[in-house]
């Protein structure tokens, strides 16, 4: 069964090639390159709207802004359909923006710095999980675990200065940490079900 998401997408990269914008032999690029951007902002769309439902319109910013980098270069589980991103996607942010809500007491420096330290570490040992779709090179692999390791090392730091910095406990760097273990989340499942 096609989704709606494919099926935007190919008749708009069809309507495309017609129309002389691109090259016939280009449309099945165009279409898997409209179906991700396509599924992202659906992505965005909906996490931005649970962000307002629990009364943290923001809180969808910091946490993608941690997720998408260790996310792409980590790499992770890849849901067999678009649909199924979409929903695991805001499942694992309504979940986590609820602890938010519900434990405040998890916005301390102690939270910041086991998320960070846990990711790191799934990264040290997993990353980067490729999709059985699209294999990596080897310079890819290694380019992609550098890139990982950095960025997850990066994260410690703000974990760290929050010991020191009481401005950086709030509800917003919780999201934060909140994306980067949800990265790490992922990978480790995408691990998982890789094997």
């Amino acid at each position: 069964m096609i989704s709606v998401i494919q099926k935007i997408s190919r008749e708009l990269s069809v309507v495309w090639a017609t129309g002389g914008v691109i090259n016939q032999e280009d449309v099945e690029i165009y279409e898997y390159g409209l179906q991700l951007l396509i599924s992202s902002v659906i992505n965005i769309l909906v996490i931005a709207a649970v962000s307002i439902v629990f009364r943290l319109p923001y809180a969808w910013i910091p946490f993608i802004a941690a997720f998408i980098p260790l996310r792409t270069t980590a790499g992770g589980y890849h849901a067999s359909t678009h649909l199924l991103c979409i929903l695991s996607f805001t499942v694992s942010f309504t979940v986590l923006l609820a602890l938010i809500q519900t434990m405040p007491f998890l916005c301390s420096e102690i939270y910041f710095g086991a998320c960070a330290t846990i990711s790191l570490i799934a990264v040290l040992v997993l990353s980067p999980v490729q999709a059985s779709n699209k294999p990596l090179t080897a310079r890819e692999t290694a380019r992609n675990r550098r890139k990982s390791i950095i960025i997850a090392a990066c994260f410690l730091v703000p974990a760290v200065l929050s010991y020191f910095w009481p401005l950086l406990k709030c509800k917003y760097f919780l999201s934060f940490y909140n994306g980067e273990l949800a990265a790490a989340i992922s990978l480790v499942v995408g691990d998982r079900h890789a094997k």
